[in-house]
């Protein structure tokens, strides 16, 4: 791997991904810290106001059930914010075991198996975000008075991450075909 300034890359890259799988660690504990202490002390901080942001603005619209907006507080913690960090820690995960063995043997069928999941697992993020947002919009829409303004939940994928997976998959087919390399190289030798 390069090296920069007498480290390598890879071990930098392995230090930047500790800290962000011990980030997302207390980030979940956190998240589910929280919603057990709302549902001890019976409120979560924030206000009776949803907040929709779009192109620079931000529009801060009352909720007519102030009880059901404390609910979906909490759920809305539980099903959106949790499983995405999870996601995103066992992306962390898959990324901290290629790099442990890049500097030993990089073409492993085991790193294959790692660059597929990753993949995968940004498909996966991206449909679970859409389906999360598409939630929160359909539960929020009752709880909204707005005069005169229609509000309507949609569904709506985002392709950028849909496109980042399968480029992973993709580029796991390549690193598969170089391990097959590699094992007809080590055999020929």
């Amino acid at each position: 791997m390069k090296h920069l300034d007498g480290k390598s890359l890879a071990s930098v890259l392995k230090g930047v991904l500790a800290l962000v799988w011990l980030g997302l660690i207390l980030g979940i504990v956190f998240v589910i810290g929280l919603v057990l202490w709302s549902f001890v002390n019976g409120e979560l901080v924030g206000s009776d106001k949803v907040v929709i942001s779009a192109q620079g603005l931000a529009f801060f619209i009352p909720v007519t059930d102030t009880l059901a907006f404390a609910v979906f507080r909490r759920v809305d913690l539980v099903i959106t914010v949790l499983p995405l960090m999870v996601v995103s820690l066992f992306i962390t995960h898959q990324l901290r075991c290629l790099l442990s063995t890049l500097s030993t043997h990089p073409f492993a069928t085991e790193n294959v198996v790692r660059i597929r999941r990753i993949g995968y697992a940004f498909i996966a993020f991206g449909f679970f975000n859409s389906l999360a947002s598409f939630m929160t919009g359909w539960y929020l829409l009752p709880l909204l008075s707005v005069p005169s303004v229609e509000v309507q939940a949609r569904f709506s994928l985002y392709p950028s991450v849909l496109i980042a997976g399968a480029i992973i998959i993709l580029l796991g087919q390549v690193f598969g075909h170089g391990t097959n390399l590699q094992d007809d190289h080590d055999l020929t030798i």
